[in-house]
């Protein structure tokens, strides 16, 4: 059975700007825990990936609602019921 580095996994969400700012705050927050900081790193790093695939879903949602929309001129919008032409 393969073994899974959920470290390595959770930092891959920490890449240029969000891992210079992670860093110190996880340090911080190694050293009042007594946690190794890799552990920390990899919690925030799986936190960004979190709101990262959260974001991606709402904009594929919008998408798709946004392509569902019937959306037609008011030139040929069916008329009211009982309304005369």
């Amino acid at each position: 059975m393969s073994r899974w580095n959920f470290v390595a996994m959770g930092q891959a969400g920490l890449t240029g700007s969000t891992r210079k700012v992670a860093e110190p705050i996880a340090r911080s927050i190694a050293r009042r825990t007594g946690r190794p900081e890799g552990q920390i790193l990899s919690l925030i790093g799986a936190v960004f990936l979190a709101i990262a695939v959260v974001d991606f879903l709402r904009n594929v949602d919008s998408v798709i609602i946004a392509g569902r929309t019937d959306r037609r001129p008011p030139s040929t919008a069916p008329a009211a019921p009982g309304a005369h032409p």
